[in-house]
């Protein structure tokens, strides 16, 4: 199973690069036509929490490839197991709230199918791939962390430029939809965090006992 783990990481490294590299020379031309100067674009590049969440996948598969004494914080299972949570949010909101409000063609319908669907299949495939048996509930509040304080630098950069990333997060809204979305993203995460512990709990039992 490690080798497997490695491929998947391998592949996963490899997607994700790609996605990443081809959505950032989609997405800049695109940002500046809009009106947006080239620092404007590249913030607004990494204003996506679908974006910061790949680069943590990338990095996350690099150190599983490197020698052990690289990237060392990105190797522990707990770090993995917060990634992955975010990864599978990204795909589960991708698919349920946002696919539904926009039709992409070409290569950016490729960059969403990449950056979406793929590179968060496989983290999970890598995930039960390389599952032991070590994550921890105890670490669960910790994985609430980074997407805390995605939250609050959206509304940072909001107060400057006046624009967010996603609709549901939009001020405009009124306080019942703006809070129904957030509340309804934590608890995505409540709900996705335990699945994530408890799936690497059961395929560890599994590869302990048939090996």
């Amino acid at each position: 199973m490690k080798k497997l783990a490695r491929i998947i990481a391998g592949g996963g490294l490899g997607t994700g690069l790609i996605g990443l590299l081809l959505q950032f020379a989609l997405t800049i031309p695109a940002s500046m036509a809009a009106g947006r100067n080239f620092g404007l674009s590249v913030l607004f590049y990494f204003s996506f929490f679908t974006i910061l969440s790949n680069i943590a996948a990338v990095v996350s598969h690099a150190a599983h490839l490197l020698p052990e004494n690289v990237l060392t914080y990105f190797r522990r299972r707990s770090t993995a197991g917060a990634i992955t949570t975010l990864m599978l949010v990204v795909g589960i909101v991708y698919h349920f709230i946002l696919s539904p409000l926009w039709s992409p063609q070409g290569l950016f319908l490729a960059c969403d199918v990449i950056l979406h669907y793929i590179t968060p299949g496989l983290m999970a495939a890598w995930w039960l791939a390389s599952a032991n048996g070590k994550a921890r509930f105890k670490t669960l509040l910790w994985w609430l962390v980074p997407p805390a304080t995605y939250l609050v630098l959206v509304y940072i950069r909001w107060a400057f430029v006046h624009e967010v990333p996603y609709p549901f997060l939009d001020p405009a809204l009124t306080r019942q939809q703006l809070i129904s979305g957030i509340v309804g993203i934590v608890v995505l995460f409540l709900i996705t965090g335990p699945v994530v512990v408890i799936t690497d709990k059961i395929a560890g039992w599994l590869k302990r006992q048939y090996g």
